[in-house]
Formats: structure tokens, C-alpha cells, sequence
């Protein structure tokens, strides 16, 4: 495997999504789903589970595929700022080298507080 690949990740998991909904309004490739009550790897999901996936074209750059990640969440950012009112939403950059795969999550609300800092 190339230490070049990876993929960033919008989830939200929380009560009653409307997953439907959510994927007409982020038109974004969803990598797994689930309802609250189903059985996953042998544990039933308390919460509602979905995870949007940002593919890289091309050579994987996390900087520029988290950027078009959080470009297609500001197109919707009321519903986001909304779902991240009523449910726990992050994103998480996959990296995937020869040796191992690393996963950095990050919470909406840092990124929020982040920016006020910053300005």
C-alpha cells in the first residue's frame, strides 16, 4: 500500500437522523449507516450513525481533501451548525501508510472555538 492514501470523514451520530435528508443535502459518498438498535461487530448502536467520506482525486493531500470536506459542510453550514446543536458531529483524516493507519478527529466545536481565537 502507497503511504499516500487516505480519506477525511464528516459523522454524525445522534437520535432520530433523517439519513435520508442527510444524504440529498450533502451529496457526499456515504460510508456506513447505521440505525440506533441494530447489531454492529457484535454491539447494539445506542445512537444514530452516519459517515460522509471526502475521497482525494489523485495523490491523497489531508490538507486538501479536509479543505473540499469542509467546503461541500459550508455550503450547508446551517444544517450543520443545527446538527451539531441536537447531535455530536467531527471529522476525522484517515492516513494510511506501508506500516500503519492513523486517525485524527476533530470536533466541530474545536474547530468553532479555533476560529474565534484566530479572528
Amino acid at each position: 500500500m502507497s503511504s499516500d492514501s487516505g480519506f477525511c470523514s464528516f459523522v454524525v451520530k445522534g437520535d432520530h437522523l433523517d439519513f435520508d435528508f442527510l444524504e440529498e443535502t450533502f451529496k457526499m459518498k456515504v460510508f456506513t449507516k447505521h440505525k440506533a438498535g441494530e447489531i454492529v461487530r457484535k454491539e447494539k448502536m445506542e445512537s444514530d450513525f452516519i459517515r460522509f467520506n471526502e475521497e482525494p482525486i489523485g495523490k491523497y493531500n489531508p490538507d486538501e481533501t479536509l479543505i473540499a470536506l469542509a467546503g461541500k459542510l459550508l455550503e450547508n453550514k446551517d444544517i450543520v451548525k443545527d446538527l451539531s446543536e441536537k447531535a455530536c458531529t467531527w471529522l476525522v483524516c484517515y492516513i494510511q501508510s506501508d506500516y500503519a493507519m492513523m486517525g485524527v478527529y476533530i470536533i466541530c466545536k474545536s474547530i468553532k472555538y479555533g476560529c474565534r481565537v484566530r479572528n
